[in-house]
């Protein structure tokens, strides 16, 4: 098993079953949950996180029934950053696609592709992406390979861009001064978790945490998600987490990507990115929105492989999987779609 502390980020994997552990090949296609130990729990109460509390990790087995640390020498994932810093708000979905199928053509067949869409050195997806958190998210867990998430993202954190220089921690803001440091800070997306609408949202019962937590945490945290009647990201997150240990063609199925474009009154020249993993017998796709306007129809079988029996498996709006039996959906814009079909 392996753990990895190299300053900042502990990498846990989670989505695994029991008895996958001793088959070495098992983190190809695992999920990551990196963590910031200053800012996941704080156990003693100085206001700043560490690693000594007995039910840090309670959460992640939450997700999946299990999770576990990997200790092994060598480096494994060579961090793919492309979603970070080759596509943003303004990409299309012809971009998405083009580095999705660059990456994926230079990884070796021994080796295994991964996808990172945040970390501690980034501004969080939810703020690059606003009103896309759900869809983003999805992306790497339909991808092939190792899906990495950054603490706070199955939730929807976003960027405390407010943070005083009296506040600031950041080496590198500090030492570019007081007139320059929000530009240089990633103290912004390094915030407390925000674990529930208590006082420092739960992170911490000291007087004053280590960076301050987002103003926002009374409405978002992970107890509200998790106790909602409705959808929330962290449903969302955990449905494809159990997708993705149930699934043969996310396991080991072919990609196939395609775009699709609409032209209408409202929208002009709008796309839709359709991500399908298949193998026979089932096909699982991702259905991603770039239109801003309006929803779009999509026939099924103009982008995956049918089968009998065809369910939405994750959307915005519903908790719990359903059937489909029209042959078609309607994706609402920026919105994300899971689908799967199977014999």
């Amino acid at each position: 098993m392996f753990r990895t502390l190299c300053f900042c980020s502990l990498l846990l994997a989670t989505g695994l079953v029991h008895g996958e552990i001793k088959n070495k090949g098992w983190w190809r296609n695992a999920v990551f949950y990196q963590i910031y130990p200053r800012s996941f729990m704080d156990s003693n109460n100085d206001g700043v996180g560490d690693l000594k509390g007995k039910n840090h990790f309670k959460f992640v087995v939450e997700i999946t029934n299990n999770f576990t640390c990997y200790y092994e020498y060598g480096s494994h994932i060579p961090f793919n950053f492309k979603l970070i810093t080759d596509v943003n708000q303004n990409s299309s979905a012809s971009d998405f696609k083009r580095i999705i199928e660059a990456w994926m053509a230079h990884t070796p067949s021994t080796g295994s592709a991964n996808w990172v869409l945040g970390n501690h050195d980034r501004s969080r997806t939810a703020s690059r992406y606003p009103e896309r958190s759900i869809q983003m998210n999805m992306l790497p867990m339909i991808l092939p390979g190792v899906a990495v998430t950054y603490y706070g993202e199955e939730i929807g954190m976003v960027d405390k861009s407010d943070i005083s220089w009296e506040d600031t921690q950041d080496p590198q803001a500090c030492n570019a001064g007081k007139d320059k440091y929000r530009s240089r800070s990633r103290d912004p997306n390094r915030t407390p978790f925000q674990w529930d609408s208590n006082e420092n949202s739960g992170f911490s019962k000291g007087n004053r945490t280590w960076l301050p937590v987002h103003d926002n945490y009374k409405g978002l945290n992970l107890e509200n998600q998790k106790n909602t009647p409705q959808q929330s990201l962290y449903k969302m997150y955990r449905t494809l987490i159990q997708l993705r240990n149930t699934s043969r063609a996310l396991q080991h199925g072919e990609l196939k990507m395609k775009v699709m474009k609409f032209n209408t009154d409202y929208c002009y020249n709008c796309e839709l990115l359709a991500i399908s993993r298949e193998v026979p017998g089932e096909t699982v796709s991702l259905l991603m929105s770039f239109s801003p306007a309006i929803a779009v129809r999509v026939e099924l079988k103009d982008v995956m492989t049918l089968y009998k029996n065809t369910y939405s498996e994750v959307d915005a709006f519903t908790p719990k999987r359903y059937s489909l039996n029209a042959g078609y959906v309607y994706v609402f814009p920026w919105e994300g779609r899971v689908i799967s079909s199977s014999d």
